[in-house]
């Protein structure tokens, strides 16, 4: 018992559909669950980092 291409070929593209949704939030004029990545050749800042939490 298997299932025919055209159920293979649905399901595929249900799943590569992606989501329309963004886990960041715009809470009063700031953003909320943002990742942000920072280059490992970047020398340690404090000052940086704070600066990303304003």
């Amino acid at each position: 018992m298997g299932f025919s291409r055209e159920v293979v070929f649905l399901l595929l593209l249900h799943l590569l559909r992606g989501s329309d949704t963004s886990l960041v939030r715009l809470n009063e004029n700031g953003y909320e669950d943002i990742i942000i990545a920072i280059d490992p050749a970047v020398p340690e800042d404090v000052t940086i980092i704070e600066r990303i939490k304003l």
